[in-house]
C-alpha cells in the first residue's frame, strides 16, 4: 500500500541522477475505496506518528496539532480590526495557514520528479535539507506521512546566475499535472492583477512634476532608521524592500497537507509552509502584501491606532507629517487640489506591492528614508515578523531596479535593467545562432522577450514569428507523441536580429506617456477616418482648414488580385496609409485615426497581434511614428458613423456620396492624395507573407478540431476505475420535476421564461452585455443577470456566490452572438468581434456543470469555412455530455408560422438517463411534426396594421412579380411572389401571406426591414413588432410586457422599433425551445 526505499520511485531517482535521460515513469493512481476500510474512508488520516512508533494512533489529520508559526497573528489581528476589513483570508492565513481551496478527489497519488530536479540535483538536495533544518519540511520518512495522500513531482528552475557564475536554482512542486490535479481543481475567485514597475514608475513621474533644486549630498553618517541623519532635498526617490523566502513563512493549513508531499533521495517528504507551484499561492500571499500595504499608509497618512500598532516607529511621524513650504511644491499642491480635492491625491508618496516585493516613490530624500522605514516596521520584527533580505534592498535613490526593469527619476524613463538585457541577449545570440531550438528554452526566450517588450514601443509586433513557430513545433509533437524542436527560420531570425539592437541600445519608454491630445481643432492635432472593403479598395479622409472652409485630402485605392486579404489586414493598411499620406500633406505632432474594425484598432493600440501580416503592418508603423516624432492613437467609430472612410473604400461609383458627406462637414474643395510608395513596397512584403498566414489558419483550425481532453492518470493495477459511471437521480441534486431552474447566457427577450413556467422550472441566473435586454430580463424575472459572459463565468469561480446562483439548475441555455456565422455579417468567425464567445461558451456550460445544455446558432456557421467552430463546441461539450447538434424547421416543432431554421446544439449527462436508454444510440431531438398544409399568417395578422404607413410599401412599381409556382403537396415553407427592384436581398421580398413568415431578423435593409415585405389583396407591407412576435408563438402578455418595457424605456419612437426587433430576432421561438426541453426531460432519470 505504501512506497518504500525498494519502490520503483527510489529506483527511478536513482536512475535519473546517473542519467538525465532516463525516461519518467506514469503517474500512478490509488483507488482509495480499494484500499481502505468503508468506516474510514472520505477522512484523510495522519499516519506518520504511528509510523514511527506504533504505540501513539493514528489521527485523522484535522487532530493534527499546528505547527510553529514565524509570523505574529497578533500583530495582523491587531491591524486588521483597526482597518476594519472584511476580509478575514489575510488574518486566517496567517494564524491557522494558507487554504488553497483545490476540490480535487480525495485519490492517492505517486508523481516522479521533473528532469530539471534531477538536472540540478545538488541544489535541490540541499535546499530539501535547509528546509528540513528549518523546521519548514517534516523530517523524511519511507512512505507519506497521510492517506490519502498527494506525492507530487517537484522541479528545479533557473533563475539566473549566482555572483560564482552558478546556476541560481528555485526548488518548485508542480500540483498542476493531470485534470484532477490539486492546481486544476482550484477556482480562484477572480483574476488577480498585480502592480507593475510602469505603475510604481507613473507614481514617481508624478511626485517629479514637484522636483526643485539640486540632490542632497549624503551625509557621513547616515542611518537608514534615523531620518535626523539623513540629508534632505526637494526631489523625488525610489526605495524597496524585499522578504526573505516570503511563502516559506507561512504555515499550509492542516487540512491541506495531505496534497503537499514531495520525494527525493529516496525519502518522503511533507511540506508544512506555503509552496511554490501552488496556483492559490500568489492570490494568497498577496492578500497579505495588500493588507501591510494598507496599514502602513493608513499610519502614514495618520491614522492614530495604526501608528499605535507599530510603537517602535513613533520617532518617524515628524518627517511623515512634515509638509514641504517650497514654491514649486506649494504650487503643485495646489493644482491638484484645485483638480482632485482634499484626498490621496495630495500624498507625498506611492507605495505598492508585488507579492514579496514592497516599493514606491517620495517627495522628499528625508521623507523617502522615513517612509521605507515605517514599511519596515510593519512587515519585518516588531510588525508582522518577516525577514528582510538586506541584500535585495533599494535605500531610496534616484533609480532603482525593480521587477526587471529600471526606473530613474532624472530621465524619467523605464528601461530593461542590465542584468536581463545581458541574459536576454546571450539567448536571443544563441537562437540566431541556431536552426533549431529546444521547445522549453524557446518558451522561455519568448516569455523574456514579451516581457522586455513592456520597455520598447515596437516590440510585440516583433515576437509574431516567434510564436507562430512555437505553435508549429507544439503541433508537430501533438502528432509525434514526443516533444520536438522549433525550426528558427527567417521569420525568427528577423525578430531576433530586431532585438538585439533594441537590447543592447534600449529606447525605454515615458514614465507618464502623453495621454491627453489636443482638441480635434488644434492645428496640432490631425484627424482622419479611413475604412477597407473586401469587395473593392481601401480609402480614408481629413479636413484641414484653409480660411473660412476645409481642404479635404483624401485617398482611395483599389486592391489587386494578389491583395484579397483577410479584412483585418486590410484595415490595418488603411489606417496606416492615411497616417502616413496625411503625415506627407500636413505633418502634425498628434494624430488620430477613426475605424470600424475592432482588431485593427485594438491591434494599433496595443502594437500586438496574432497575424503575421499585421505584424508587418505593425512594424513599419512604429518605425514611421518614432522617425517623425507622431503621437498617434486609432480609435472605434461605427460604420453607419464613418461617413468619409466606408464610401471611399467601396469604389468611384460611391465618390458622390463621399463628397456629400464631406461638404455637410464643411469641406470646400478636395485634393486627392497619392498611396506612399512605403505603402505600395509593404504590400508586396504582405504578399510575400500571405502563403504563411494561410498556413497557420489552416493548422490552427486542424489543431482546434482534433484537439482532445487531457489524458488521465492510469489507475493503480487491479484498482476499479474511478471514473466508471454510475446511474444518478435528478432528485440528488435537489431538482424535482415541478421545481428546477435555468442559466440563461446572452439572455435576451428569454423565452425559456415563459417555457420553463409550463414545465415546472424557473430562472436562476442569467448574463447580457445589452443594457437594454439585461434591465428587460430582470425586470420580468426578478433575478440577477450579470452584465457580460466573462462575469458570470467569474462568479462561478467563487464557491459562496456559485452556490448561491446555481442551486437546483438542471439546464444551461445560451444563445451567443451569432452575427459572425451569418452570412450577413461576413461569416468572420472567430476572427469577428463576438465569434470567440461561441466557443467561449462552451467552456461556460462546462463551468456551470448542469445536467443539461442547449445552445442556438445559425446556419451560416455550416459553411465550410466555419463548420470547424460548430464541430469543436460539440467536442469540447463532449467532455462531460453526450452531445449532438441538428438542424431544425421550428415549423415543424410547434412555431407553424415561421420559416425559420436554426442550429440546436444540446447535450445530457450520460449519468442521468433513464434506464433502458443508451448514450451511444438516445435520440436528443424531438422528431419533426410537419403540418399537412400551411396555415398561413391569417391567425396572427392585426387587419388595422393594413393603415400603418410606416409598414407599407407604396412603389408599387418597382415589384418584378414571380411566375407563379406548383407547389408540392405539404409544402410548409416561404412563398416568395415578387422582388423590389429584383433584388434578392431578403429586405426586398416580397411574400404570400398564406405561406410561413420569413424569418425575423434583428435589423434589415430594403423596404422590408426584419420582416421582408408580404402581400395582402393589394397591400404591401412589413409586419408589425407584434405579427413578428407571434411568429415565435411568444404570449400576448408577454408581448405586451416588452412592448411596454421599451416603450417606456425609449422615448425615440424610431429607436423603439429597432429595439423590439432586436429582441424578437435575437429569441429563440418559444414552442421549438419548449418541444426540445420537455423531450430531454423525458430522458432524464427523476
Amino acid at each position: 500500500m505504501f512506497l518504500s526505499c525498494s519502490s520503483p520511485l527510489w529506483i527511478m531517482t536513482q536512475a535519473k541522477i546517473d542519467d538525465p535521460k532516463t525516461p519518467r515513469p506514469d503517474d500512478v493512481e490509488f483507488d482509495n475505496d480499494a484500499y481502505t476500510n468503508p468506516k474510514y474512508a472520505g477522512t484523510v488520516w495522519y499516519i506518520a506518528d504511528h509510523l514511527k512508533d506504533p504505540t501513539k494512533p493514528i489521527i485523522p489529520l484535522a487532530a493534527l496539532p499546528p505547527a510553529k508559526r514565524q509570523l505574529d497573528a497578533d500583530f495582523i489581528d491587531s491591524i486588521s480590526d483597526a482597518l476594519g476589513l472584511g476580509n478575514i483570508k489575510p488574518r486566517d492565513r496567517i494564524r491557522h495557514g494558507h487554504r488553497n481551496l483545490s476540490t480535487c478527489s480525495l485519490t492517492s497519488v505517486v508523481a516522479a520528479n521533473w528532469s530539471g530536479a534531477y538536472k540540478y540535483a545538488k541544489d535541490i538536495a540541499e535546499q530539501v535539507g535547509d528546509e528540513v533544518k528549518n523546521g519548514w519540511v517534516e523530517l523524511p520518512l519511507p512512505v507519506p506521512s497521510t492517506w490519502p495522500f498527494r506525492l507530487e513531482q517537484q522541479n528545479g528552475i533557473s533563475q539566473g546566475l549566482k555572483e560564482n557564475g552558478d546556476p541560481k536554482v528555485r526548488r518548485a512542486t508542480d500540483k498542476g499535472h493531470g485534470p484532477d490535479s490539486v492546481n486544476e481543481c482550484i477556482e480562484l475567485a477572480s483574476k488577480l492583477k498585480l502592480c507593475t514597475n510602469l505603475q510604481i514608475g507613473r507614481g514617481a513621474a508624478i511626485l517629479t512634476t514637484a522636483d526643485e533644486g539640486p540632490r542632497a549630498t549624503p551625509n557621513d553618517d547616515e542611518d537608514p532608521n534615523d531620518p535626523s541623519t539623513i540629508a534632505d532635498d526637494h526631489r523625488t526617490y525610489l526605495w524597496k524592500i524585499d522578504l526573505t523566502a516570503a511563502y516559506r513563512q507561512v504555515l499550509i493549513h492542516i487540512l491541506c497537507l495531505w496534497m503537499c508531499h514531495t520525494s527525493w533521495d529516496g525519502n518522503v517528504y511533507l511540506d508544512r509552509r506555503m509552496q511554490f507551484g501552488d496556483k492559490s499561492a500568489v492570490e494568497g500571499f498577496q492578500s497579505i502584501t495588500n493588507l501591510l500595504l494598507c496599514a502602513a499608509q493608513a499610519a502614514i497618512d495618520g491614522d492614530v491606532a495604526m501608528r499605535a500598532a507599530v510603537p517602535h516607529a513613533a520617532h518617524l511621524w515628524q518627517y511623515i507629517d512634515a509638509r514641504p513650504t517650497d514654491v514649486a511644491f506649494r504650487r503643485w499642491e495646489l493644482e491638484r487640489l484645485n483638480a482632485f480635492g482634499e484626498g490621496p491625491q495630495l500624498r507625498l508618496n506611492h507605495t505598492d506591492g508585488y507579492i514579496d516585493d514592497f516599493m514606491g516613490s517620495v517627495y522628499g530624500r528625508r521623507r523617502a528614508y522615513a517612509v521605507a522605514a515605517v514599511h519596515r516596521a510593519f512587515i519585518g520584527e516588531g510588525g508582522a515578523n518577516f525577514p528582510l533580505k538586506a541584500s535585495k534592498e533599494c535605500l531610496p535613490m534616484p533609480s532603482m531596479v525593480a521587477l526587471g526593469g529600471s526606473i530613474d527619476t532624472d530621465s524619467k524613463l523605464a528601461t530593461l535593467s542590465d542584468e536581463r538585457a545581458e541574459k536576454y541577449s546571450a539567448q536571443t545570440e544563441e537562437v540566431l545562432n541556431s536552426t533549431r531550438f529546444d521547445s522549453d528554452e524557446f518558451h522561455q526566450y519568448t516569455s523574456r522577450l514579451v516581457s522586455a517588450a513592456q520597455y520598447e514601443p515596437a516590440g510585440r509586433a516583433w515576437l509574431v514569428s516567434s510564436f507562430c513557430a512555437m505553435r508549429q513545433a507544439r503541433r508537430r509533437s501533438a502528432k509525434k507523441g514526443r516533444r520536438t524542436q522549433v525550426f528558427v527560420g527567417p521569420g525568427v531570425k528577423s525578430e531576433a536580429r530586431f532585438w538585439l539592437q533594441r537590447l543592447y541600445r534600449p529606447a525605454g519608454i515615458a514614465l507618464f506617456p502623453r495621454s491627453q491630445f489636443p482638441p480635434s481643432d488644434d492645428p496640432r492635432h490631425r484627424v482622419g477616418w479611413f475604412d477597407a472593403s473586401t469587395s473593392w479598395g481601401m480609402g480614408g479622409a481629413f479636413l484641414l482648414r484653409r480660411g473660412s472652409g476645409f481642404v479635404c485630402y483624401f485617398f482611395y485605392y483599389e486592391w489587386t488580385a494578389d491583395q484579397q486579404w483577410h479584412v483585418n489586414v486590410l484595415e490595418a493598411v488603411a489606417g496606416l496609409t492615411l497616417l502616413v499620406a496625411g503625415h506627407r500633406v500636413s505633418p502634425a505632432p498628434f494624430v488620430s485615426e477613426f475605424g470600424d474594425n475592432n482588431v485593427a484598432n485594438s491591434s494599433a493600440r496595443r502594437n500586438a497581434t496574432p497575424n503575421l501580416q499585421i505584424a508587418e503592418v505593425l512594424h513599419v508603423r512604429a518605425d514611421f511614428v518614432s522617425q517623425e516624432l507622431i503621437t498617434t492613437r486609432q480609435l472605434r467609430v461605427s460604420t453607419d458613423d464613418n461617413v468619409l472612410g466606408d464610401p471611399l473604400s467601396r469604389g468611384p461609383k460611391y465618390m458622390n456620396k463621399f463628397r456629400e458627406e464631406a461638404t455637410k462637414m464643411g469641406a470646400t474643395s478636395f485634393v486627392r492624395m497619392e498611396v506612399p510608395e512605403m505603402i505600395l513596397s509593404m504590400l508586396v512584403t504582405l504578399a510575400a507573407l500571405h502563403p504563411h498566414v494561410l498556413q497557420e489558419e489552416s493548422e490552427s483550425r486542424e489543431e482546434r478540431r482534433s484537439k482532445l481532453s487531457r489524458p488521465i492518470r492510469s489507475p493503480s493495477p487491479g484498482a476499479q476505475s474511478s471514473s466508471s459511471e454510475r446511474m444518478c437521480t435528478i432528485s440528488a441534486l435537489g431538482i424535482q420535476r415541478t421545481n428546477w431552474r435555468y442559466v440563461a447566457s446572452f439572455a435576451g427577450l428569454d423565452t425559456m421564461f415563459d417555457v420553463a413556467r409550463g414545465l415546472g422550472g424557473e430562472p436562476a441566473c442569467g448574463s447580457d452585455n445589452y443594457g437594454l435586454a439585461r434591465a428587460l430580463w430582470q425586470q420580468r424575472t426578478k433575478r440577477v443577470c450579470f452584465s457580460s459572459f466573462a462575469t458570470y463565468r467569474s462568479m462561478l469561480t467563487d464557491p459562496e456566490q456559485r452556490a448561491h446562483h446555481l442551486t437546483r439548475v438542471l439546464i444551461y441555455l445560451s444563445g451567443p452572438p451569432c452575427i459572425d456565422f451569418s452570412i450577413a455579417g461576413g461569416q468572420r468567425g472567430t476572427e469577428g468581434n463576438t465569434g470567440q464567445l461561441f466557443l467561449d461558451d462552451a467552456e461556460g456550460a462546462l463551468e456551470t456543470d448542469a445536467p443539461i445544455v442547449i445552445s442556438e446558432i445559425v446556419l451560416g456557421i455550416l459553411d465550410e469555412k466555419l463548420i470547424t467552430f460548430l464541430r469543436q463546441k460539440v467536442d469540447r461539450l463532449r467532455l462531460r455530455y453526450v452531445a449532438c447538434w441538428r438542424v431544425l424547421r421550428c415549423n415543424r416543432h410547434g412555431d407553424r408560422f415561421t420559416n425559420r431554421r436554426r442550429i440546436f446544439i444540446v447535450g445530457i449527462k450520460a449519468k442521468y438517463l433513464r434506464a433502458g436508454l443508451c448514450a451511444d444510440s438516445v435520440d436528443l431531438f424531438p422528431p419533426d411534426r410537419p403540418a399537412d398544409v400551411s396555415p398561413g399568417l391569417g391567425d396572427i395578422i392585426d387587419p388595422s396594421s393594413h393603415n400603418d404607413a410606416s409598414l407599407c410599401f407604396t412603389e408599387l412599381d418597382r415589384l418584378k412579380w414571380l411566375p407563379p409556382r406548383e407547389l408540392p403537396i405539404g409544402y410548409d415553407g416561404l412563398r416568395l411572389v415578387a422582388k423590389v427592384d429584383d433584388s434578392d436581398r431578403i429586405g426586398h421580398h416580397v411574400y404570400d401571406p398564406a405561406g410561413a413568415a420569413s424569418t425575423i431578423r434583428t435589423d434589415g435593409d430594403g423596404p422590408g426591414l426584419a420582416t421582408g415585405l408580404y402581400w395582402f389583396d393589394g397591400t404591401c407591407r412589413r409586419l408589425s413588432f407584434r405579427e413578428a412576435a407571434r411568429t415565435h408563438s411568444i404570449p400576448e402578455s408577454t408581448i405586451n410586457e416588452i412592448e411596454t418595457f421599451v416603450t417606456t424605456t425609449i422615448y425615440d419612437k424610431s429607436r423603439q422599433q429597432k429595439e423590439l426587433f432586436r429582441l424578437i430576432g435575437n429569441s429563440i421561438p418559444s414552442l421549438t425551445l419548449h418541444d426540445v426541453v420537455r423531450h430531454l426531460m423525458s430522458l432524464l432519470n427523476w
